[in-house]
C-alpha cells in the first residue's frame, strides 16, 4: 500500500502551454508629410538666400535681382494657395533693399556731379 499511497502523492503537472510570442512593438508613426504646394514656399526661401548671397558681390547684381524677382513669385503664390512664403518674402525684399543702397550708391554722385564718370 505504500507503493500506492506514494503515487497519488506525486503531484500531477499540467502539460506546460507554450508562451504566446512576444507582442512586436509598435512602429513609429511615420513623419508627417509636408502640405502640397509647400515647395513654393521652399523655392523662394532658396532664391531669397541665392538673392542675397549673389548681391553682396557687385558683379552678380544683376542675377541677384533674377532670383529675388522669382523668390517673389514663388512667395506670393505659396501666401496665396495658404502655405508659409513669408520668409522668402522677406529675403526677396532685403536683396531688393541692397540693389536700391547700390543703385543710390552709383546714381547720387552722377547726379550730383555730372562729368563723373562710373
Amino acid at each position: 500500500m505504500d507503493n500506492r499511497d506514494s503515487a497519488n502523492d506525486i503531484t500531477r503537472t499540467e502539460p506546460v502551454q507554450p508562451a504566446e510570442p512576444p507582442v512586436p512593438a509598435a512602429e513609429p508613426p511615420a513623419p508627417a508629410a509636408a502640405p502640397p504646394g509647400s515647395a513654393a514656399a521652399l523655392v523662394s526661401i532658396i532664391c531669397g538666400i541665392v538673392a542675397c548671397a549673389l548681391d553682396l558681390l557687385v558683379v552678380t547684381v544683376p542675377l541677384g535681382v533674377l532670383f529675388a524677382i522669382v523668390g517673389f513669385g514663388c512667395g506670393f503664390a505659396a501666401r496665396r494657395r495658404g502655405h508659409r512664403g513669408l520668409a522668402g518674402l522677406v529675403l526677396a525684399s532685403v536683396s531688393l533693399f541692397i540693389v536700391i543702397i547700390y543703385a543710390a550708391s552709383v546714381l547720387v554722385p552722377m547726379l550730383a556731379d555730372p562729368t563723373s564718370r562710373l
